[in-house]
């Protein structure tokens, strides 16, 4: 079996292995294949109609020869059984042959449209030409009109289905494929609209510029007035403060610390239960919980987090009881909206949670749709004992250090075995045992990456609509290099949470570190609206103006920002080093990776600022020196400790070392092609030599071929 790819180009492969559009080199045989492949009736086709189409100047003995040369060159190519010929005309056997147009057809006449807008990459045939063949070229261009205008229906119809529902994620992806195939204005309307209503002005706004920058290029025109209307109100308006909230770490009146789950758990589950209302944006457990203890009034809160509402609220455990107190302001003007007191058992903790979530949907007018009426009436833990150890395990995870790991199992498995078993507490095993992985707890990658797939097919068994049965997945899959999948797998929890910035900031990382600035912007940006409070979601916009233009002082002052707020963050010093010596900034870089390694000499980030810094003053005695073996060893598998080490080599001008350490860095899921060939100063000495040349093609191959 062999595939015939026709769509954005022309390839051939084997269906079983690599196979290659050479295989038919003559631009008649390929456009006669896919003619028999593509025209409708299919079936047979009589001989003088394709000598008609494709040999129209030759006589007919001259022209039904050619026929017969290109009809035994096909089957050469792709086995004799894939053109059939009898007396009655030519056909192609589709047991033998599938074609990717011939599928969209099929897909687009049953309204198949998720499976047309996977399958349509491009024109058909798009860039080949077929001389001496108008007949065929005037039928070539019937059919790319036909397939792009169905595309595009198929398109707007999932448009408007995905904004119905409420998955913005999905409905930006879609608009941004058709906008690819035809910029729709349209579709371009609706776009900035979702843009807009996901938090992403900037994009939105950065929509409309290239639209009309596309119309003054192609047709000296503008937009319509009703497309620069509604970018103008974007320009003035902040994004989506009016349905914005931020739920306060509930406080916890007891004067017992074991009790905190209790408060924290009612936030956290708020957060959640709330996140289910797609258009509603709701400040992340990350950023909310960065506010216990705040002093800042609601005001200043709601004006920095840019919410119009926040909920805040209190706890009090008297023996088996529990009393919870919760308010709704407004926070422009400090009024409250609405208050009550509500008590129970603590086992009735779940339902006083529920019934929180349903009234303050109702006190902000805010229709659901029946999916979301359904996801809000959806208890996430029955069991008292199962609710204590998940919120338990909760808090001790997010101490990201051995002992809160530890611990966090042990409560996982202990609400597993007298509680029963629960998706939940699946989803943050798998979590726990990744974060091994992660946080460099352990060196055996294989055995704790199994333990993370179990969990993740429990979770998949417990609860099919759980985006922790594809996320679990997907963060095994990028910790391996296997940024494809991992980008697919990220894309469906999303589908199924749009709103989860952990989710939001794994797709991010990936895409910047794949090279690809545009498809993590509008990411990029959802993240920080989500995630305000959140370092990393600061330093995202910088280290994307360097991937896409070079921009190394944007990456300083996002990465400065970031530093600021958490001046304690090896994660957050090394950035803020590294954007440092991309700008130039010699001196002030090797300060900061100075302090890192004297503050926390056995982080492994520290290291490997030790060994840059040393490269940046060219101590190639003291570089090599720092490259211990179980440094060397753990960079083996890290994508971004492989760059690092590859741009010590290429500051030191050992260009066989930078290679092999860029190559192995792109191996394992960097293949940032702009950084690699432009953009990243620290590569410039080894940039120009041949053997860097070859990486960079391979690279880009490879840049070229990723599906964001």
């Amino acid at each position: 079996m062999f595939e015939l790819r026709v769509l954005g180009g022309m390839e051939i492969r084997a269906s079983e292995g690599a196979g290659t559009a050479a295989a038919i080199g003559h631009a008649k045989h390929l456009g006669l294949l896919t003619y028999l492949a593509v025209v409708k009736p299919s079936g047979f086709h009589s001989r003088d109609k394709l000598v008609a189409m494709f040999w129209p100047e030759a006589d007919t003995r001259r022209a039904r020869g050619s026929l017969r040369k290109a009809i035994h060159h096909i089957r050469k190519s792709l086995g004799a059984d894939t053109l059939v010929a009898r007396a009655e005309g030519v056909g192609i056997n589709r047991r033998c042959l599938w074609c990717d147009a011939t599928a969209l057809g099929e897909a687009l006449a049953d309204q198949r449209d998720e499976e047309a807008l996977g399958l349509y990459r491009g024109d058909l045939l798009d860039g080949v030409f077929v001389s001496g063949t108008s007949a065929f070229e005037h039928w070539l261009d019937g059919q790319r009109a036909r397939l792009r205008a169905s595309t595009m229906a198929a398109a707007r119809r999932l448009l408007e289905r995905y904004r119905g529902e409420g998955n913005l994620t999905r409905a930006i992806e879609v608009a941004q494929t058709a906008i690819a195939i035809e910029p729709d204005e349209v579709i371009i309307r609706q776009l900035m609209e979702v843009l807009h209503e996901f938090g992403d002005q900037s994009g939105a706004l950065r929509t409309y510029e290239e639209f009309a920058a596309w119309l003054a290029r192609e047709y000296a025109t503008e937009p319509s007035a009703g497309t620069r209307q509604l970018a103008d109100r974007m320009r003035t308006a902040r994004p989506e403060a009016q349905r914005a909230i931020v739920v306060l770490p509930f406080t916890n009146l007891n004067s017992d610390p074991d009790s905190d789950f209790i408060s924290s758990g009612l936030t956290d589950d708020l957060i959640s239960d709330l996140s289910k209302v797609r258009s509603l944006r709701v400040i992340s457990h990350n950023s909310a919980m960065r506010l216990r203890g705040t002093t800042k009034d609601v005001r200043t809160i709601g004006r920095e987090l840019n919410v119009r509402y926040a909920l805040e609220g209190c706890v009090r455990k008297t023996g088996p009881r529990v009393e919870v107190t919760a308010r709704l302001v407004e926070t422009a003007s400090d009024t409250q909206l609405w208050s009550d007191k509500l008590g129970g058992a603590v086992r009735d903790l779940p339902d006083l949670q529920q019934a929180l979530s349903r009234r303050i949907v109702r006190e902000l007018t805010i229709a659901v749709t029946p999916q979301e009426e359904r996801r809000l009436g959806t208890r996430r833990l029955d069991n008292a004992h199962v609710y204590e150890c998940y919120h338990r395990a909760r808090q001790e995870l997010w101490r990201f250090d051995r002992q809160g790991l530890e611990r966090a199992l042990e409560l996982i498995q202990s609400g597993v075995e007298l509680g029963g078993e629960s998706d939940l507490l699946y989803a943050l095993q798998g979590l726990a045992y990744c974060n091994h992985v992660v946080f460099g707890v352990t060196q055996d990658r294989a055995a704790w990456f199994g333990k993370t797939l179990a969990s993740a097919r429990n979770v998949a068994r417990l609860n099919p609509e759980s985006p922790f049965r594809f996320a679990l997945p997907a963060m095994v899959q990028f910790l391996e290099g296997e940024r494809q999948d991992a980008a697919r797998g990220f894309k469906r929890a999303l589908a199924l949470n749009p709103d989860d910035p952990d989710v939001l900031g794994w797709l991010v990382t990936l895409y910047e570190r794949a090279g690809h600035a545009a498809a993590a912007r509008p990411l990029a940006d959802r993240l920080l609206a989500l995630d305000p409070l959140n370092p990393h979601a600061h330093v995202q916009p910088g280290w994307l103006d360097l991937i896409e233009h070079g921009d190394a002082d944007s990456c300083v002052r996002s990465c400065l920002k970031a530093y600021r707020m958490d001046t304690q963050s090896p994660y957050g010093r090394f950035l803020y080093a590294s954007a440092l010596c991309w700008a130039g900034q010699t001196e002030e870089s090797c300060s900061m990776f100075a302090t890192l390694e004297r503050d926390t000499p056995t982080q492994g980030l520290a290291r490997l600022g030790t060994v840059l810094r040393h490269a940046l003053v060219g101590d190639k005695e003291a570089t090599l020196r720092a490259l211990t073996p179980d440094l060397i060893g753990w960079a083996e598998v890290e994508d971004v400790a492989s760059w690092v080490i590859g741009d010590a080599y290429a500051l030191l001008g050992d260009v066989a070392q930078a290679v092999r350490w860029i190559t192995n860095a792109a191996n394992r899921g960097a293949f940032s092609y702009p950084m690699f060939a432009k953009h990243d100063p620290l590569l410039s000495r080894v940039r120009p030599h041949p053997d860097f040349q070859a990486l960079l093609t391979e690279v880009r191959c490879r840049w070229e071929a990723f599906e964001p």
